[in-house]
């Protein structure tokens, strides 16, 4: 058993197993801070959770301070595998006590101080991050009075922006005026690139490697090279994009380069126009999407689209595929692909009281296979209608017949039943 995170709950827990535990005596058990980070670390090292929330920030020890490993307390708990035993946290500080998620097991940490190095102290003008504005005069070699890299002296370039996150541990990246990402390999560093707004624009160019980055309050276009989070920003152009994108505005085409969740998202496209996404083979969720949407080049896979509102547009580069609509959308899919891509409609009854119903009506003994034959059945039959003897014959809106009722007396009926 190792270190395990439950993303289903929030904060994400992370549970620590006994087992990753060194045995003092008895039911006594430590964790140095650097083993502690390794489990950290090695949890975090693979594909499959670099799409979310960073784990931990970490300051290795000096010949003056120990060293430091602390959870990212907005996203995560930890608990210790349950049981009667207690732990005690040596060799470094931690913010465990902070993020524990309480059970059986006593915890114990012995946070020490000792010389506080003028570096660590700077890591405080820094606000978690490093601030960068292309139109700023200072480079890391630059000589003024404060610590460049803070929004008082930010830097004015990613590489450089990089050696200073790296060298202090910080993972955010404070985007203060439109910066072009270029000719550096962030992959795997997981920064988190943060607006002031989305009047200021994030693009990563071709030539850059921004792997497993994400991103908040900004207007992002480029190649994003895949496993991103993307929160509360307006996408206009991406390419090799996947992970998730959270309360964010289409504007334009998102091509995707692995499976991708869009939650509560929305088209930023006026008029009869639309946003679209580029499936391809991998697997597409978008839950609560409000306005159109196209769909294109799907070649496979299973895909759910919730959608309130608009339209779904699955166009003519399409070659295959599920997808389950759902939600309640103002008119019902079109459809371009010529049926090469199987859409299972699952929305709501009420999305199809906002366009023109086509007229039909159930036959005799059988089952209504769409709520329009229902409410044409029952409107029909009190608004148009003739009887001769104990036939009734039902009309269509044009007059015609659409079916006959039977009744069991032509004076006293009681019972009806329909006959065609």
């Amino acid at each position: 058993m190792s270190l395990s995170v439950d993303y289903s709950v929030t904060p994400f827990l992370i549970t620590i197993p006994k087992s990753d535990l060194t045995l003092e005596s008895g039911t006594r058990y430590k964790l140095t801070v650097d083993e502690f980070w390794i489990l950290l670390r090695d949890f975090s090292d693979n594909e499959g959770t670099m799409a979310q929330p960073k784990l931990y920030r970490r300051i290795a020890a000096t010949s003056s301070t120990p060293s430091i490993t602390e959870i990212e307390e907005a996203y995560y708990s930890l608990q210790f595998e349950d049981g009667l035993y207690s732990v005690n946290i040596v060799n470094g500080n931690t913010n465990i006590r902070e993020v524990e998620d309480k059970n059986q097991v006593s915890v114990s940490t012995n946070n020490t101080t000792g010389f506080i190095d003028p570096e660590f102290l700077e890591a405080g003008l820094f606000g978690g991050g490093v601030a960068i504005k292309p139109s700023s005069p200072y480079t890391i070699s630059s000589s003024v009075a404060g610590v460049v890299g803070t929004r008082e002296h930010p830097v004015n370039n990613m590489a450089d922006a990089h050696v200073i996150a790296a060298a202090r541990g910080l993972n955010n990246i404070y985007v203060m005026e439109d910066l072009t990402i270029a000719g550096v390999d962030i992959s795997g560093q997981s920064y988190h690139f943060v607006g002031d707004s989305t009047f200021t624009t994030l693009t990563a160019s071709p030539s850059a490697n921004i792997l497993g980055s994400s991103m908040a309050l900004l207007t992002i276009d480029g190649e994003m090279d895949g496993i991103n989070i993307i929160r509360d920003s307006i996408v206009v152009d991406v390419t090799r994009v996947s992970g998730s994108l959270e309360n964010t505005a289409l504007a334009s085409t998102a091509v995707l380069s692995g499976p991708t969740v869009l939650l509560s998202c929305y088209s930023q496209v006026v008029g009869s126009l639309y946003p679209e996404i580029e499936v391809g083979s991998w697997s597409l969720q978008v839950r609560s999407w409000h306005g159109s949407l196209g769909i294109k080049g799907v070649t496979g896979g299973t895909h759910t689209i919730e959608m309130y509102g608009g339209q779904l547009h699955v166009d003519e580069t399409s070659t295959g595929g599920t997808i389950h609509v759902r939600g309640n959308y103002s008119k019902p899919p079109n459809d371009l692909s010529a049926g090469a891509v199987t859409i299972i409609d699952e929305t709501e009854v009420s999305s199809n009281w906002t366009h023109a119903l086509t007229e039909s009506y159930p036959t005799d003994g059988a089952s209504s296979t769409t709520p329009a034959q229902l409410m044409y059945a029952i409107n029909q039959m009190l608004s148009e209608f003739s009887r001769s003897g104990t036939t009734i014959s039902i009309k269509k809106r044009d007059g015609t017949e659409a079916f006959q009722l039977e009744l069991d007396s032509a004076t006293a009926p009681t019972i009806s039943h329909q006959s065609t």
